[in-house]
């Protein structure tokens, strides 16, 4: 979302398009990388679990952390 207020703002400031869109992923790519890193450090700790636990939520970590950077990664 983030991304789209940015190339947003680009847009009503007067650039083209597709310039607007290339600046404003760039500009705010490396905040939205960091914000990604965060969550997912946040789910490391899954992984000293032990027992029932680490079997019902390591599978759900590891989802949320494959489709975070699925969707930072997506183009």
């Amino acid at each position: 979302m983030v991304v789209l207020e940015n190339i947003y703002r680009r847009l009503e400031l007067g650039e083209a398009p597709r310039a607007a869109a290339i600046q404003g992923g760039a500009e705010v790519a490396l905040p939205v990388l960091a914000a990604t890193l965060t969550t997912v450090v946040v789910f490391f700790p899954v992984t000293f679990l032990y027992g029932v636990s680490k079997f019902l939520f390591s599978a759900l970590a590891a989802a949320v952390v494959i489709s975070l950077f699925a969707s930072y990664a997506w183009p």
